[in-house]
């Protein structure tokens, strides 16, 4: 992502998007001279707007979506653009919203927590 070249086969598509939503942050710092080049109408939505950058020393590092919290901004903000272009949907897009955020965070709960064997061996 940091570094791409674009084939014509995704100006082409970019051209034909309703959205084009980006990370920001500088991740993909090629995809606004696409959107340009391509003649794009589409609505750009930054997936990081009003999150909290982390950081790498002094810099930004653009993989925000690494923070929980983070990640629920990104949702948030995805969602919130699909309503806008699709109102007629709304109510699917708040309700898979739900669901998805659910099950990823335990996902992410049980990778991240240790297990009940793992704390009693450690707890020895």
């Amino acid at each position: 992502m940091h570094v791409y070249t674009p084939a014509p086969s995704d100006a082409k598509k970019v051209a034909e998007a309703k959205l084009v939503i980006i990370n920001g942050l500088g991740l993909e710092g090629w995809l606004p001279r696409l959107v340009q080049s391509s003649g794009s109408k589409a609505v750009i939505v930054t997936a990081t707007g009003g999150i909290a950058p982390l950081k790498i020393g002094s810099d930004t590092d653009p993989h925000a979506w690494q923070s929980v919290a983070n990640a629920r901004i990104y949702v948030a903000n995805i969602r919130d653009a699909l309503v806008a272009i699709d109102p007629a949907g709304a109510t699917v897009y708040r309700a898979i919203r739900k669901p998805i955020w659910r099950n990823s965070m335990h996902s992410t709960a049980r990778c991240v927590r240790p297990s009940r064997k793992s704390r009693k061996a450690a707890a020895r």
